[in-house]
């Protein structure tokens, strides 16, 4: 009987201090917890429409405003670890960003994309231990090498 009233009580305590940690961003504030609407993914590109679904579904979650935040992901310390890879992946490549960057930063991001994919380092493990549909199979890297080539020669094609 003793054990489960500090077992409650523990749940009691934790669970809203877990909550409201939550909401202190050691890593950066990735902006999880905003009411506004994100900026749409990868519109007004040329990118076809099968890569975007793969670049959506395996990379937007860190990689662009339309991180889709999971029930985990509301409490501390899960929220810390994952605003700490958004922001990072964010850094790193915006693909909200995708129309403003220039042609050479997108064959350049491009071609970064497929290494990352094709060595196996992205998602990250801890985002595939998690998300098991995240994972880049062969057709999928055969659809970004496509585009990444794709991208390459119309750049090619301007000079």
């Amino acid at each position: 009987m003793r054990g489960r009233q500090i077992l409650g009580l523990a749940c009691l305590v934790l669970l809203p201090a877990s909550l409201l940690l939550a909401r202190v961003h050691p890593y950066g504030d990735a902006g999880l917890y905003t009411n506004s609407a994100p900026p749409p993914f990868m519109e007004d590109t040329r990118v076809p429409l099968d890569v975007r679904a793969i670049l959506f579904t395996k990379c937007a979650d860190c990689h662009s405003a339309q991180t889709r935040v999971p029930i985990y992901g509301r409490f501390a310390p899960a929220s810390w670890l994952m605003e700490s890879d958004i922001v990072r992946g964010r850094k790193s490549m915006n693909l909200s960003m995708w129309s403003a960057y220039s042609q050479d930063e997108r064959i350049g991001r491009a071609q970064e994309i497929v290494q990352m994919a094709r060595a196996g380092k992205m998602p990250l493990p801890q985002y595939r231990l998690v998300h098991w549909k995240s994972r880049i199979d062969a057709a999928d890297l055969s659809a970004l090498r496509s585009e990444e080539r794709r991208v390459g020669k119309e750049c090619r094609s301007r000079w």
